[in-house]
């Protein structure tokens, strides 16, 4: 398939995605009326209201294929996923003006994670593709997931601390102990009071939230398809109804009786079937425990005949008699008693429960969960986030359970809140946020793959609350894959490359940029703000690679104006067209960017590239490469209209022409010197009066107008040279042959091309004489600029250029000496042999000091030349010094 019809094709999948959000947040309806949290109960009523995670969006995997047309057998581009940077783009944008909506683009951020994850996953469904593109699919798969995680945490975290102002209560509740109240609402106070215990029930709802998102096995493992119920162990109660007592045909006993004890109590075992079914459920059953579908499970548990298995589930709610705070009221209806007024004999049961040996593995770990006998639920856990998910889970429940416990605050009804003690290994659960994350790392439980171990740690940090950390890590993170990416760039191993390239690295780097934007949006204060623009310079040099020009302004429109005028600066290096260069000044100036600032930088740094390492050239002229090119466009950029930055273009003219005589590089320097218009000067005082009110130019700016119109009289010069050269030497007529026939006719003919001949060297002498007269006369114009002699600064109260002062004093020791040398040739050439010796005064001319410039070798080179003139004009019976004889 083209790549324009796979990049439309990956389009049109996103571009259902609304109506996909809609029928998704059907599926989000419809269990938050049965997703009571496995913690419902202890949350207060109006947190669970407001569940971030209970509104969110969900991505339904499992439906999603139904609703998209099979795709074409080729994968899409990675191109195509430059979809996902546009639409962060269009989102940021959407949300920078009002920062009060900070939620509300955390939220749409975790919604276009979960459309591309919806079109990838459909994408990976629909075909048989190459194992190479199957392997990046499911990276990019993996990456869209891990991501959406993310944003989903950060959010609710930083909405919750947002909210409650930062201000975390952990003491008693204290002002409440005049009043009796119930398990529930104690809790409830609690919640309200203590934002450690809040955000861990945050946590654990957000794991059990990505559980259900992405376990397929609870929705395609339709448990109850493998019995027909109402009744448990049908198989087993079906032998014992047929059989009675007796043995089976396969000489094993099964066990006599039905009530859940009996097969531990009797050590007898089941029929086989009824062993695999219940195998099956408790692990559909721990599945949806840990999805959070604890009224999923309850049901599944009363369909299939395991009463006592639903009630279980049921046993930890906290209790409460809202009849109790109605004494008074006109109605005589009693309300249900909510809760287990028991739960402490409860949860000790669970706990042995938990321990029993020859019961099923998932049947111990649900027993486990309720119980927090984090022991016995680790083996299952071998993932970090089920291994965060049982910790966090664990761990509030002893946190709430100890609060209960302590508390002087009584029941409405008087009874005792507790009356059995639990294990000492249940209170050793009582760990903080930090502690857990300790706790796991020590097991080794973070993951090996790169994109993960990033979000996990990010994930963790956020969970922390540590900021700081945060920011560092991600830098660390950032500078790997910059690091990467140039190393893999350098060699050129783009091949290689690709899946790190192409799939994961870009899609971090933007994860990266905008969780950095997005604590800029909640004023989250870090003293990292330095490696923030590190980060998004890490992202905005992606997207220069990828030559993405809207984006990077608006990107580099977040950083540091110094650090806007380099950056951008990077971007514009790169376009050569000149429409494009139009959009880019117009993108930056929509970006409030400083266009003038970042184009002289620009000029600036392509004309210094390679100017550190360049070598004197020794040849008379070199070719002008592509580089030079490069470097002669770039003061396009000066010369728009909406820049039109004159003096600054003057400048930077003349430094690129210095650049390039000392590289003997003439034809480059003339093209460079053809950018500017003829009206340079005028237009550089025009915007200086406009600018200062001022007619007199400042130092440097007089500067570089002299510096100017000494590059202007040597390209005259040169040009004059040039001419001369062609008249020398390809305009001079040819002598016509010597005759070879004496007939009257070709001797005729002969002397009348004789005298053609001679009419036209005629006119060749007059007109080379006059063009060495002119080209004498433009070097002399060089050799004697006025007012300190050529590239000679006339204001000495400039600031202070060393490089500048260097390249001008070397162009006048290599130019000055070769004109010199030139100009005695030209003379010779024309037998003006005066002329020639007259240089000597020139030269030797105490206020012009031009025999400073040569060195000891081209002065005596020189001497012998004039010695060589003055023999020639003796043997013609003159003066040897060229003056008139009496």
């Amino acid at each position: 398939m083209d790549k324009t019809l796979q990049n439309l094709y990956y389009s049109s999948l996103l571009s259902e995605s609304p109506s996909v959000r809609d029928s998704t947040s059907r599926h989000a309806n419809r269990f938050l009326n049965s997703f009571e949290m496995s913690s419902m109960h202890l949350l207060p009523s109006n947190l669970i209201n407001q569940s971030v995670f209970l509104s969110t969006t969900a991505n339904d995997t499992f439906q999603s294929n139904t609703i998209l047309e099979e795709p074409d057998e080729e994968s899409f581009s990675s191109d195509s996923a430059l979809t996902l940077y546009q639409q962060f783009f269009e989102t940021n944008q959407k949300y920078a003006a009002n920062e009060d909506n900070v939620f509300e683009m955390l939220t749409e951020f975790e919604l276009l994670c979960c459309d591309h994850l919806m079109v990838t996953s459909s994408l990976m469904k629909s075909k048989v593709r190459h194992s190479a593109e199957t392997k990046d699919m499911n990276k990019l798969e993996n990456v869209f997931r891990l991501e959406r995680n993310s944003w989903r945490v950060f959010r609710a975290i930083f909405e919750d601390r947002t909210k409650s102002g930062g201000d975390c209560q952990e003491d008693m509740i204290v002002d409440d102990m005049v009043t009796k109240m119930s398990d529930k609402t104690f809790a409830e106070r609690l919640f309200e009071r203590d934002c450690r215990l809040r955000q861990m029930q945050l946590v654990i709802d957000w794991l059990e939230r990505n559980q259900l998102d992405d376990s397929e096995d609870v929705a395609n493992d339709r448990i109850q398809f493998y019995s027909e119920g109402p009744y448990s162990w049908e198989n087993s109660l079906h032998a014992l109804k047929t059989t009675g007592d007796q043995m089976l045909a396969t000489d094993r006993k099964l066990c006599p009786n039905m009530d859940p004890d009996a097969p531990i109590r009797t050590r007898l075992s089941l029929h086989d079937l009824d062993v695999e079914d219940e195998n099956r459920l408790f692990r559909y059953i721990f599945q949806l425990l840990r999805a959070g579908q604890l009224p999923d499970a309850k049901d599944i548990a009363q369909r299939l005949g395991y009463y006592w298995l639903s009630a279980a589930l049921d046993g930890w709610l906290l209790h409460h008699d809202p009849n109790y705070g109605h004494e008074h009221s006109a109605s005589k209806v009693l309300e249900p008693i909510e809760g287990n007024a028991n739960r402490d004999l409860w949860k000790y049961v669970c706990w042995r429960a938990s321990k029993v040996e020859g019961t099923n593995i998932y049947e111990r770990a649900i027993f486990a969960a309720l119980s927090g006998n984090v022991a016995t639920l680790l083996p299952l856990c071998t993932r970090w986030s089920d291994r965060l998910w049982a910790y966090f889970r664990s761990s509030l429940d002893v946190h709430i359970e100890g609060e209960l416990r302590a508390t002087l605050v009584e029941r409405p009804e008087g009874k005792p809140r507790f009356k059995i003690d639990l294990p000492d290994l249940y209170w050793d659960n009582k760990l903080t946020a930090r502690a857990i994350f300790r706790e796991i790392e020590s097991h080794g439980t973070v993951s090996s793959a790169v994109e993960e171990s990033y979000h996990q740690n990010i994930q963790k940090f956020v969970i922390l609350g540590d900021v700081d950390s945060l920011v560092d890590y991600i830098y660390e993170c950032s500078k790997v894959i910059a690091d990467s990416r140039r190393t893999k760039k350098e060699e050129k191993r783009v091949d290689k490359y690709r899946q790190s390239e192409q799939v994961v690295e870009p899609q971090l780097l933007r994860f990266f940029a905008h969780l950095v934007l997005a604590l800029r949006h909640l004023g989250v204060s870090s003293s990292r703000e330095s490696l923030c623009v590190a980060i998004l310079e890490a992202y905005i040099q992606f997207l220069i690679d990828r030559n993405q020009i809207e984006l990077v302004a608006y990107y580099t429109a977040q950083l540091p104006k110094s650090n806007q005028i380099t950056t951008f600066a990077k971007l514009l290096e790169g376009i050569e067209d000149e429409d494009d260069r139009k959009m880019c000044i117009l993108l930056a100036k929509n970006a409030n960017l400083d266009i003038n600032s970042i184009t002289m930088t620009l000029v600036d740094n392509v004309r210094v590239k390679t100017e550190e390492d360049m070598q004197l050239s020794h040849e008379l002229m070199n070719a002008t490469n592509s580089e030079d090119k490069k470097k002669i466009n770039s003061l396009d950029w000066l010369l728009f209209s909406e820049v039109q930055e004159w003096s600054e273009a003057l400048k930077q003219t003349n430094s690129l022409m210095r650049s390039f005589l000392l590289s003997r590089k003439v034809d480059a320097m003339k093209d460079a010197f053809n950018k500017l218009p003829e009206t340079i000067i005028d237009n550089v005082y025009k915007q200086w009066i406009r600018r200062t009110g001022s007619s007199h130019l400042s130092a440097e700016e007089d500067n570089a107008v002299r510096e100017y119109l000494c590059h202007k009289a040597y390209i005259q010069a040169t040009d004059a040279f040039t001419d001369w050269q062609y008249c020398l030497h390809n305009s001079k007529p040819r002598e016509p042959p010597k005759q070879t026939s004496k007939r009257f006719m070709d001797t005729v003919a002969y002397e009348h091309s004789v005298k053609q001949f001679e009419l036209e060297l005629s006119h060749w002498k007059e007109m080379l004489a006059k063009q060495g007269k002119l080209t004498a006369d433009k070097i002399e114009n060089v050799l004697l600029f006025p007012d300190g002699g050529w590239m000679a600064d006339q204001r000495s109260d400039a600031t202070g250029d060393q490089m500048r002062t260097h390249q001008m004093e070397e162009l006048r020791r290599q130019y000055i000496p070769q004109l010199v040398f030139i100009a005695h040739s030209i003379h010779k050439s024309s037998n003006n042999l005066g002329d020639c010796l007259k240089l000597a005064d020139l030269v030797a001319d105490e206020r012009k000091a031009i025999y400073t410039m040569f060195s000891k070798e081209l002065l005596t080179d020189l001497l012998k030349k004039l010695r060589e003139t003055s023999i020639e004009i003796l043997n013609e019976s003159s003066d040897p010094l060229g003056y008139a004889t009496l």
